[in-house]
């Protein structure tokens, strides 16, 4: 029993204690029956607000106008709900008001799905169930709360929360649920548009799942994608076809589909740059004909192309910087790595000292093998690449431009020499120059003249 379930419980029990209805709620009771540890524990109640902060010396209130009072127990943090009834959701996100109810059923009745809209007693282990999501969690099934079409109009992200819980436990989507999130998926931006905070958040939850691609077919067939990552669509049109000698499992769509499922499991920041990788191609398309005929596709520089179009993405998404950077940087250095073995040492020397150089190589592994042909293992590089870390682990770094180096230039020892090695050593690291000769070459054209006024001037 987990400490958090502990302070759940110790809730409960203050507010039964004081003639109040208390029970787990929503989330929590639906993983406990699916035999998951919940990431956390809810509690509703039919005590006000200001009843919960008088019965409790520790709570944070910043959510009171909505019923929910925060209550610090120990070390943990348990969200206590009053019962409640929603008003009309004018901008499509959040109820205009809420009414304070004072029966579970009722607040059952406000919630998305019938398999989070169950109730348990932590003590008699009662479980409270008004629309049969008990049922539905053992036939694997999503439905509403009630009618579809207006759960929906009510908060428009329960469309990618719907499809966020279908590649979570590998459940389908009711009918009528389905036919109402296809209908409505235009409506997702619309008006007031929901926020891309929230919109990533539930997108992560899908990219992060143990079923990515299920969410991301469905995202695609009713027509969110089109709504969140537009470009992707192109992916799956007559501007995504690949070369099929290359590609024979069809179009780019199901080549990133392929890649992503290679990596289900890794980081958010890794399944997006795979979902990417290969985003440029409709923009760099080309048809040919080769000396037999046969009709070919090339998509010269769709790496560099795709780095751009990712970095838009990941901006449209609010993405942070450092996760921008590193989701772009995999777009635009994916090609690179299939041709590692015949890069330069120095070129390759400065590749393997990247902090994303392991994300580099599972990616180049996946779009190796994610693609239909036989031999799609024979491309993979990951065992030359991780034989060659392992020779940079027992060889230590030296540097190339030393400082006697710079005093053979003719430069004193100074505070300006700490800068001026670490310059080199990082140029060294991406392949400026892989020699001795190479490094005095580079340090004489750098360090001297215009070179050391700029320095000076850094």
């Amino acid at each position: 029993m987990t400490t958090e379930r502990n302070a759940a419980i110790s809730v409960v029990a203050e507010l039964q204690r004081h003639g109040h209805i208390a029970a787990f709620a929503g989330g929590c009771v639906r993983d406990e029956l699916l035999g998951l540890t919940p990431n956390d524990y809810d509690v509703a109640t039919s005590a006000l607000p200001d009843e919960v902060e008088r019965l409790f010396t520790r709570t944070i209130s910043n959510g009171k106008s909505r019923g929910v009072i925060k209550v610090l127990v120990g070390g943990e943090i348990i969200d206590v709900a009053t019962l409640r009834a929603d008003g009309q959701y004018s901008d499509g996100r959040r109820p205009d008001s809420v009414e304070f109810v004072s029966s579970l059923e009722q607040d059952a009745a406000r919630r998305d799905f019938t398999i989070n809209a169950m109730f348990q007693d932590p003590f008699t282990g009662e479980i409270f169930d008004f629309f049969g999501g008990r049922e539905d969690l053992a036939q694997g099934i999503i439905r509403s709360v009630g009618n579809a079409f207006e759960r929906i109009s009510e908060d428009r992200l329960r469309m990618l929360r719907a499809i966020r819980f279908a590649s979570r436990y590998g459940f389908a989507i009711e009918a009528e649920l389905l036919a109402a999130i296809k209908a409505s998926a235009h409506t997702l931006l619309a008006g007031m548009p929901v926020s891309f905070e929230r919109i990533t958040s539930e997108f992560e939850g899908i990219l992060t799942s143990a079923r990515p691609v299920v969410g991301l077919d469905l995202l695609m067939e009713l027509g969110l994608m089109a709504q969140i990552i537009p470009e992707l669509v192109e992916c799956n049109t007559h501007r995504g076809d690949q070369d099929p000698i290359w590609h024979p499992e069809g179009n780019t769509w199901l080549h990133s589909l392929m890649v992503v499922e290679q990596l289900t499991g890794s980081s958010f920041e890794l399944m997006l740059g795979a979902l990417l990788h290969d985003v440029g191609k409709p923009d760099t398309q080309e048809f040919w004909t080769d000396e037999h005929g046969v009709e070919r596709i090339s998509n010269e520089g769709h790496a560099e192309v795709g780095a751009v179009i990712a970095d838009g993405i990941c901006r449209r998404l609010k993405l942070s910087n450092a996760s921008r950077s590193r989701v772009t940087e995999m777009v635009r250095l994916h090609m690179l790595m299939h041709v590692v073995p015949e890069l330069r040492p120095g070129k390759l020397a400065a590749l393997l000292v990247r902090e994303d150089i392991h994300d580099l190589i599972a990616l180049q592994h996946a779009d190796a093998v994610g693609n239909g042909r036989e031999n799609g293992i024979e491309n993979s590089h990951t065992r030359f690449l991780l034989a060659r870390l392992e020779e940079i682990k027992q060889q230590p770094e030296k540097p190339l431009v030393t400082g006697r180096t710079l005093i053979g230039l003719g430069f004193e020892p100074g505070p300006v020499f700490g800068a001026m090695l670490a310059e080199a050593l990082a140029a060294q690291r991406q392949g400026a120059f892989a020699s001795a000769t190479e490094a005095l070459a580079w340090a004489k054209d750098r360090f001297s003249g215009d070179g050391q006024e700029a320095l000076a001037c850094a």
